[in-house]
């Protein structure tokens, strides 16, 4: 629509809008293929064009401004979808990763705890006071009026137990980082 001096920027930006919103609505689908999405899109050309009217030339056909910007807004707009998917995907694996990791650290220490009452109860009383409430092997064996050597049997036997159904690191992590009964 070129620009007829009779008709003010108003009237003519209405009517470029009456004229052109239903084919670039149609343009913006193939973009987007979202109504709500593509309606919006529009809207922000036209919103865009009506912040720079008073200062356009309209002595010029404004209809490929307006197919442009669409375009451009859809692009982005895609853009910004992959993005936000790439994100959303990351995201929700690390939480999954995360929340498989915390599982698999329960399970372990439910099956470590279970494996440590399982001990006899003179091998479960040393291990407990010397990995749980951090006594040394002197300080055990003067509690329980035993031997040091027979600390370190009990902490042996308990611990080669416990490496036939866990990994080193597993034992070790979680008695290092676990202080509860």
């Amino acid at each position: 629509m070129k620009y007829n001096k009779d008709i003010d920027d108003e009237v003519l930006f209405d009517k470029l809008f009456v004229d052109n919103y239903n084919n670039l609505y149609n343009y913006a689908m193939t973009f987007v293929n979202n109504s709500e999405i593509a309606k919006d899109l529009v809207n922000d050309a036209f919103e865009k064009l009506w912040i720079k009217f008073k200062g356009i030339d309209k002595a010029y056909d404004i209809k490929p401004y307006l197919y442009k910007s669409v375009r451009n807004l859809a692009l982005n707009h895609i853009a910004h979808q992959k993005v936000h998917e790439k994100y959303s995907s990351y995201m929700s694996s690390f939480f999954n990763e995360e929340e498989k990791e915390d599982e698999d650290y329960d399970k372990v220490l439910e099956d470590l705890k279970k494996e440590i009452e399982n001990l006899s109860p003179q091998s479960k009383i040393v291990f407990k006071k010397c990995f749980y409430e951090n006594l040394t092997y002197k300080e055990v064996a003067s509690e329980l009026d035993i031997s040091v050597n027979t600390v370190k049997t009990h902490i042996v036997k308990s611990l080669k137990i416990l490496r036939k159904k866990f990994d080193n690191y597993s034992i070790f992590f979680i008695i290092t980082h676990y202080n509860g009964y």
